[in-house]
């Protein structure tokens, strides 16, 4: 190679260098700088706890907010209201607690904890294994169509874990009254909340069942009432202490309407009555239950329809204009 080629060559090197400097140059000049994340918005009075489940290893977060005369009451102790599929309940049941339970006028305040699905799972699949009582995939003529989620049917694991790991830990953390231990749940919440009041009902003292999915595996629930019966007067126990509401939406029902299930759907609405005909015809002592039908709501919309109305009947408060209105259907 001359020394003029040489020369021509390191020319044209310089020149492509240049270029991509100046090229450089240009893009990060002409980018505005990153703006940092604003920071997370977190709801005054929340705090987060994790547990753990001794026999699967499942790590479930558990998410507490406390009311907002909590600091300045330090002798209070509080009822607590335990809601299933927290991401959606949970920031809702916080407003309006916080909006309607001032001053205990409209119902009194609480302590709410909120139980989200297991870490890393999505809520569909957590729910659907954790809220239910058996695999209905095991029973000859399921519909497929129901059940799409890769688990069901350990419902008792779940059960377990509230009474072994969450209320203890509540328990020992805040000021709790034990004797007032609320349960809500939706949906598949309904279900397991009817569930833990079968098997389990010292649990709580006070029961909402919203739109609860007693048609589950061809009526399950049923059988499972059917065999605590046996059970109770196998052994002579006539006791039910237990607080037990619920609501459904009056289009949760077969028809031809858009909103309802079809001429051929399920009908929670008539599940609701038969259930709550069911318990209470077995008579026993201290045990109430209604129902209420929420006309105009559907499956999604009567949870954000009923749930003002369910606390004010499960923690009433000291206004007596705010105090349950007796509608509710008794079977």
């Amino acid at each position: 190679m001359t020394l003029a080629s040489l020369t021509a060559s390191w020319h044209r090197t310089g020149l492509l260098a240049g270029l991509i400097i100046a090229l450089a140059g240009c893009s990060s000049s002409g980018r505005a700088p990153a703006t940092p994340a604003p920071p997370a918005v977190v709801l005054e009075g929340t705090h987060s706890h994790h547990i753990t489940d001794p026999d699967s290893g499942r790590e479930y977060p558990l998410w507490v907010s406390l009311p907002p005369s909590y600091a300045s009451a330090p002798q209070r102790h509080y009822p607590v209201l335990y809601t299933t599929d927290a991401p959606w309940s949970f920031p809702l049941l916080v407003g309006i607690r916080n909006l309607m339970g001032r001053g205990n006028n409209r119902f009194e305040e609480f302590i709410l904890v909120g139980m989200p699905p297991q870490t890393g799972l999505s809520l569909r699949d957590s729910r659907s294994r954790d809220y239910t009582p058996t695999d209905p995939r095991q029973r000859a003529g399921f519909d497929p169509s129901d059940y799409e989620a890769p688990e069901y049917g350990q419902a008792r694991a779940w059960r377990d874990l509230i009474a072994g790991q969450v209320i203890p830990l509540v328990e020992a953390t805040y000021r709790t009254d034990p004797a007032r231990r609320v349960y809500a749940g939706h949906s598949y919440g309904g279900l397991f909340g009817s569930y833990v009041l079968l098997t389990q009902p010292q649990l709580f003292s006070t029961y909402i069942l919203g739109s609860p999915s007693l048609w589950f595996d061809q009526g399950e629930i049923f059988r499972i009432e059917q065999a605590s019966a046996a059970q109770r007067a196998q052994a002579g126990d006539n006791a039910l202490p237990a607080r037990v509401r619920m609501y459904i939406g009056g289009w949760e029902r077969p028809g031809e309407e858009e909103r309802s299930y079809g001429p051929d759907g399920k009908d929670m609405v008539g599940d609701v009555k038969r259930f709550a005909d069911v318990l209470q015809g077995h008579g026993y002592t201290g045990l109430q239950v209604d129902y209420r039908v929420l006309q105009g709501t559907d499956h999604g919309s009567v949870y954000p329809a009923f749930i003002t109305d369910a606390l004010v009947w499960a923690l009433p408060g000291t206004a007596g204009k705010y105090q349950d209105d007796g509608d509710a259907q008794s079977p």
